[in-house]
């Protein structure tokens, strides 16, 4: 009836437009389908090429397995 019933999982968030689960603009959502990180936060990519961890803290991800 026009309203987004569930709630979004972790940091997500909706879209009341189309009641999608999405990350915040400049973020990405991590490995987990869960978590969001800044684009320059996220790290250790796996397999698939996400992110399995989130920097943080002012940190940077370097190389693509090294928070600095």
């Amino acid at each position: 009836n026009g309203h987004c019933l569930t709630p979004c999982p972790g940091d997500l968030q909706r879209d009341l437009r189309t009641c999608q689960c999405l990350c915040p603009s400049g973020e990405e959502v991590l490995a987990d389908q869960i978590t969001c990180c800044p684009y320059d936060e996220a790290c250790f990519f796996n397999d698939a090429g996400q992110g399995t961890i989130c920097c943080g803290e002012g940190l940077m991800c370097v190389g693509g397995n090294l928070c600095t």
